[in-house]
């Protein structure tokens, strides 16, 4: 038999068996009858002498949980019956809801957990409880039955937006990939949280909605103070009880600045591996990619900062996913990224796409209905669609306008079925500056046009500008073939003199 050294070490401590030096106790021999009836019965003197009995079943905050699970297994709070204060208690959600006991609306639809289960009998872990395409806070808003699927607001230029949204706003949305304000939130999407379509940051606080719903985790209606921001300690990208098909996740999250985040992968015995560490950016973002295959079955991920400054550790809220490799999620696939195509070489090899647009777009394919998110690396900020033309082509744009250099975008699909989440796609891409810019003429452009306005009409102003390469070669051109003419004239004169 072969022995772990940490439970001879206990069993040693518990005096199951004696452990001093010069004993002969060797665990990898045949144990006897009467020792083993020795240890067993050392065993039971030492549960009823030191109380361990009683603290494996006490369950100290009365929420259904023994105690001593809820302090190495579930990690909620043992002396707190609703640890996340959603009315529900731990032992309900862990127990009977399957709900997150950290979170007070699991499925993030805008309901609590408690008035999912309690006032709307609505599936607290489904944001789209009767699959209508309208989330359950959207129909308790607008009194429908969000939980049939027959009932849903109005919708006859595009299902999933109610026709008096779209005119109130003055917007008519044609598919799940429009996103009318440029935020990285579909317009799909801001019908669903309740922003403004029209305004990239709905409560001008200065992070764009965008980043308030799939990064900060903030209320894109309520102004945020940086303050706010800067205690945020979460994993954004992937939500209570997901899917994912890939042994290789992508990881986003928020941490404070200056902060180092390990990952962590625990299972459901609290036994804990590093995955790996990594820096937050400028904007409190984190993005790790797992390197070494994860096994399938059930884990927790958690994000550890370590702030130097404030010599302290903190860990994030636990997010419990779901590895299954036997998935088949489709993973998107990117055809071309501005003006340049993306082949299969580019993807195997990590080859850079040179382009000199600066906010790229980045097309592809996924299947039909999937979500598809992309994070960009060097903004470290998400963008998101729905791919539902017929061939579930997908355009995605970055975010704002990228600075010169070499930049990274991750590209993931979200299957519409399950929620269950591909492998990443990473694509590696350098802007360029372009011919103006590289000639340091774009101030000069600007000035000349401006001169020019004072003695030219506007068009021929406008002419000037557009086509002043043109110009100038065609003036280097005539200005050469005039002094070829003034030389050979010139000869032609000094051979009639002589």
């Amino acid at each position: 038999m072969w022995w772990y050294p940490r439970y001879i070490n206990k069993a040693c401590a518990v005096k199951m068996f004696t452990c001093i030096p010069g004993s002969n106790f060797r665990p990898d021999e045949f144990i006897t009858q009467t020792e083993l009836n020795q240890m067993l019965d050392n065993l039971k003197k030492y549960v009823t002498d030191s109380g361990y009995e009683m603290e494996q079943t006490s369950d100290k905050d009365g929420d259904g949980l023994k105690s001593y699970l809820e302090d190495t297994v579930y990690l909620t709070d043992s002396s707190n019956p609703d640890t996340d204060g959603d009315g529900l208690l731990d032992g309900e959600e862990v127990l009977t809801y399957h709900t997150n006991p950290f979170l007070k609306d699991t499925d993030g639809d805008g309901v609590s957990d408690y008035d999912e289960v309690k006032k709307y009998h609505t599936n607290p872990l489904k944001a789209d409880s009767d699959s209508d395409g309208y989330p359950d806070n959207v129909e308790i808003q607008a009194g429908t039955d969000p939980v049939d699927a027959n009932s849903y607001p109005a919708s006859t230029i595009y299902k999933g937006v109610s026709d008096k949204w779209q005119q109130d706003n003055k917007i008519t949305v044609k598919d799940g990939t429009q996103d009318t304000d440029g935020d990285g939130v579909p317009d799909v999407v801001e019908y669903q949280m309740g922003t403004d379509p029209l305004s990239a940051d709905t409560d001008k606080d200065g992070y764009s909605d965008g980043t308030e719903i799939y990064d900060l985790g903030t209320n894109p209606l309520v102004s945020n103070k940086p303050e706010d921001i800067e205690q945020i300690l979460r994993i954004s990208n992937l939500k209570e009880g997901q899917l994912i098909g890939t042994s290789k996740p992508l990881i986003k999250g928020v941490a404070p600045l200056g902060s180092t985040v390990r990952i962590i992968l625990r299972d459901d015995f609290s036994h804990e591996k590093v995955l790996g560490d990594t820096t937050v950016d400028d904007n409190h973002i984190f993005i790790f990619q797992v390197q070494k295959p994860i096994r399938d079955g059930k884990y927790m991920i958690i994000a550890r900062a370590l702030e130097m400054s404030k010599q302290s550790i903190r860990e994030s809220i636990p997010v419990h996913i779901i590895i299954d490799s036997t998935l088949n999620v489709a993973a998107p696939i990117p055809k071309k990224i501005a003006d340049k195509p993306i082949t299969s070489d580019v993807l195997l090899q990590n080859l850079r796409v040179e382009i000199i647009d600066r906010r790229p777009v980045v097309y592809g394919s996924t299947d039909f209905g999937n979500k598809v998110t992309a994070n960009w690396r060097s903004v470290v900020t998400t963008s998101s669609l729905i791919a539902d033309s017929l061939g579930g082509e997908f355009a995605i744009m970055a975010p704002n306008d990228l600075s010169l250099g070499d930049h990274e975008v991750y590209v993931t699909s979200i299957r519409k079925k399950d929620g269950a989440q591909s492998d990443t796609v990473k694509l590696l891409f350098q802007i360029n500056p372009s011919f103006e810019e590289a000639a340091g003429t774009v101030q000069l452009k600007g000035a000349v046009e401006e001169s020019l306005a004072k003695i030219l009409p506007v068009t021929v102003v406008k002419f000037v500008t557009r086509n002043w390469i043109l110009l100038i070669i065609i003036g280097f051109v005539l200005a050469t073939v005039a002094g070829l003419s003034i030389y050979l004239l010139l000869g032609e004169r000094k051979k009639r003199k002589k």
